[in-house]
């Protein structure tokens, strides 16, 4: 891609409109986990779940709290047709992450062992929900940092329920818990390789089809250009 095209006004519009699509589209994904939460709640009913429940609430308000003052600031810039958000992006990169980090430390069951409660919580998958949305940002490098955040949060809330870095290297079966955690967080890695190379494949698509638009249009250009001069040289 062009140093011009990335730098273009309309390049830098669509990177915000992007970016609002793409949190309107995790808000869409939240409110529809905390129904399914609150129905799966209400069908077995129990202390242990309502609590749970309430907890999600309110860790759920303020990431959407969070992700509405990002949407106004965006739809702002766009308003007013400026783009220097890259220091709210990294922020709200930081601040998404915590959100399945938080839920996997303070959300476990009391039931569960602490070395399985890592591995078992569906607020896990949240990672890769963030890590999939994170090619719509347009950047590689983006999802690639979204990736590494991720990986870093996840072991925080692991070893919040006693999980080591010992366990890396430690000579164990692979299918010990300490172990799955890593192979977990190599699978955050690998998402985030993945959805780097789609951003670069979708960031690059429109500026080889701008550029292929232009050559096949030259030559029609060229030949409009001439016979314009011709008729002018005969009047």
């Amino acid at each position: 891609m062009s140093p011009f095209y990335d730098e273009s006004p309309a390049f830098r519009q669509a990177l915000l409109k992007s970016e609002r699509l793409r949190i309107l589209i995790l808000l869409v994904a939240v409110g529809i986990a905390v129904l399914a939460r609150l129905i799966r709640t209400l069908v077995a009913w129990n202390p242990e779940n309502a609590a749970a429940l309430l907890w999600m609430v309110f860790f759920t308000c303020l990431f959407v709290a969070v992700d509405v003052i990002v949407l106004r600031v965006i739809r702002a810039a766009i308003a007013s047709g400026k783009s220097s958000l890259h220091s709210a992006w990294l922020l709200n990169i930081l601040l998404e992450t915590c959100f399945p980090a938080v839920l996997i430390a303070f959300m476990s069951s009391p039931r569960l062992a602490p070395e399985y409660r890592p591995l078992v919580n569906p607020s896990f998958l949240f990672y890769f929900l963030l890590i999939i949305l994170s090619t719509l940002r347009l950047k590689p490098s983006i999802s690639i940092l979204c990736g590494l955040i991720s990986s870093v949060t996840y072991l925080a809330a692991a070893m919040f329920h006693g999980w080591s870095p010992r366990w890396i290297l430690a000579n164990a079966s692979l299918f010990a818990p300490q172990k799955i955690v890593s192979a977990y967080v190599i699978s955050i890695l690998v998402a985030a390789f993945a959805a780097a190379l789609v951003a670069r494949e979708i960031r690059h698509r429109p500026a080889g089809n701008i550029l292929e638009y232009f050559s096949l249009q030259l030559p029609v250009l060229e030949v409009g250009m001439e016979d314009g001069g011709g008729k002018h040289n005969c009047h």
